[in-house]
């Protein structure tokens, strides 16, 4: 009986650290990504999004605040936008603000646009702060998209751009790997064969005659020359 109950009492301790092990790792984790922060739910209106995903990043000022919830795309064809809904710290919500109704923005209002990390890198919402003058954003409310600036749409052809440089490089290595294997006309010129050796006095000649011809050109016609004296000369009539 003692020995059993040492086997239990041992494999009860032996739960007990696993399970506190096990809280402490949830403890850690949920602090680095705030999984037991209050979140507050915003939306923001795309045209494009770029390949955002959910899960993806929001940042405020340049802090990570949040994360993006869902990507919603709409069921009308007709709609264009697309709306992003954002997952923002709570204790961050009284520094998003912006005018109740559009307006001219005569001072500074949140905004946010979507940024990549890099040329290829992963994408995210960036936000910024508005004036005290504005109000507070509510809950559940839209947050104004920024337009897009030159730079961005610059990132965002990134891919297109990396994508058109590979096919440059398969077509480059094609050309070499036919250079030398003698194909083509740049290829017999490289090589050393018969018919090779062939074209190179070949393309020597026609060099040799256009280097010619071009002499001769330059070379002044004495009686070419003296034809047009005569023509010039004071009662020279033409016949």
């Amino acid at each position: 009986m003692p020995r059993a109950h040492n086997r239990e009492l041992r494999v009860g301790l032996l739960v007990l650290a696993a399970l506190a092990v096990l809280a402490i790792g949830l403890l850690v984790i949920g602090d680095r990504n705030n999984f037991f922060v209050r979140k507050t739910s915003y939306f923001v209106r795309f045209t494009q999004v770029g390949g955002l995903a959910p899960g993806a990043g929001v940042t405020l000022d340049g802090v990570n605040v949040g994360t993006v919830e869902k990507v919603v795309l709409p069921k009308n064809p007709q709609q264009r936008e697309i709306d992003v809904w954002l997952a923002v710290d709570r204790r961050y919500s009284e520094r998003l603000r912006a005018p109740q109704t559009p307006a001219p923005d005569k001072e500074q209002t949140t905004k946010a646009k979507i940024t990549t990390l890099g040329l290829l890198g992963d994408k995210y919402i960036e936000l910024n702060s508005g004036a005290e003058s504005y109000p507070p954003i509510p809950p559940d409310s839209e947050i104004p998209a920024a337009q897009p600036t030159n730079v961005d749409a610059l990132l965002a052809s990134g891919e297109d751009v990396m994508g058109n440089v590979v096919e440059i490089t398969h077509s480059l290595s094609n050309i070499l790997a036919r250079l030398e294997r003698g194909q083509g006309l740049l290829g017999e010129l490289t090589t050393d064969s018969p018919a090779s050796r062939e074209l190179k006095q070949s393309l020597l000649a026609t060099f040799g005659s256009a280097q010619r011809v071009a002499a001769n050109l330059d070379r002044p016609d004495p009686d070419l020359a003296g034809r047009a004296a005569v023509d010039r000369a004071p009662g020279a009539h033409v016949l």
